[in-house]
């Protein structure tokens, strides 16, 4: 579904990307980890059309989509979550996830579809409840909940989530690996940055790991958290089995 070849990006001489290749299979969860600074956001950016590659390429359901515009990425099927969510504070939380359902991606064009969607996804995060009460009184995990939301609103079929999780705790870490898996589970694929380790092992099929910009490692989930390299370089040691 998508695949990113040789792709490279530099801030300032700092090279955050070095000839980054990897794969996303159509309905997956794909678990991309690794030490902060490895290039994890760096590479949603480029995906998302957020920053231009310096070189390499992105492609989506086999169209090359790296020179395109985020607006044109999303109206193409992606929508992706950040790391400081920022919703509109004024708006309620329903027109904050109108706004993705009326603009983003293949949302609907309609209000009352779109409000009817809005309600759907709303209640899927768990703040239907909410609906009416302005994105400004939400604490930090509900704006988080409300990001996801409106990601959803523009019905994308590849969703990028980067740490969502942070800042959840330890009760509330299920909940959200059963809703990126019932996510999936009604079509969406999904790749997952996140440093909940956790939420790596509960929720993803398969798993790259990134260091310094380059991939350091790929495969299922049990073979990534014993591989030495990647407990040396992320994990460490209390995270190996056994």
């Amino acid at each position: 579904m998508l695949e990113l070849i040789d792709v490279d990006k530099s801030f300032d001489g700092l090279r955050a990307l070095d000839g980054l290749s990897f794969t996303v299979e159509a309905g997956e969860i794909l678990g991309l980890i690794g030490p902060n600074g490895s290039g994890k956001s760096t590479a949603f950016n480029c995906i998302t059309g957020t920053l231009r590659c310096d070189r390499g390429t992105v492609t989506f359901q086999g169209e090359d989509v790296t020179r395109l515009r985020p607006h044109q990425i999303s109206h193409h099927g992606i929508a992706r979550t950040f790391q400081v969510v920022k919703p509109f504070p004024e708006l309620s939380a329903m027109e904050n996830v109108l706004v993705g359902g009326l603009y983003g991606g293949a949302g609907a064009k309609r209000t009352g579809e779109a409000t009817a969607s809005a309600m759907d996804v709303l209640d899927r995060v768990g703040l239907a409840d909410k609906a009416e009460l302005h994105a400004k009184s939400f604490t930090i995990v509900e704006r988080k909940w409300l990001e996801v939301a409106r990601a959803l609103a523009t019905r994308p079929r590849l969703l990028l989530l980067d740490e969502f999780m942070a800042g959840l705790g330890p009760q509330e870490i299920p909940h959200a690996v059963e809703l990126v898996k019932s996510i999936r589970d009604s079509g969406v694929t999904i790749v997952l940055v996140e440093h909940v380790v956790k939420a790596i092992t509960g929720a993803c099929d398969r798993v790259v790991v990134l260091d310094a910009g380059r991939k350091l490692a790929e495969g299922s989930v049990s073979d990534i958290v014993n591989d030495p390299e990647v407990i040396e370089a992320y994990l460490g040691s209390r995270h190996a089995s056994g």
